[in-house]
């Protein structure tokens, strides 16, 4: 079993992403970590299968640790915030 975790699929980009490798038997369970997380669970039940969603702050290391701890692979389809 291959899990894949797409940080910042539900997103423009990431949801892309997620319809890519749900539909690529290599993997078996996809996760949606997004901030955004009723975003991600409404992604999730669209597709269907084994896709699940959670939450994710993508600027805190902690964060980042628990989402991506269980993943085999992961997919970073997310635009840097730029600061001024």
């Amino acid at each position: 079993m291959t899990t894949v975790t797409v940080l910042g699929g539900a997103g423009e980009m990431g949801r892309h992403v997620v319809q890519t490798l749900a539909a690529d038997p290599s993997f078996s369970h996809v996760v949606i970590a997004d901030m955004d997380v009723p975003a991600a669970q409404e992604l999730a039940a669209d597709i269907g299968g084994a896709v699940s969603a959670r939450g994710v702050d993508a600027g805190e290391d902690e964060s980042l640790d628990d989402v991506l701890g269980d993943s085999d692979a992961n997919a970073y389809p997310i635009q840097p915030k730029k600061h001024s």
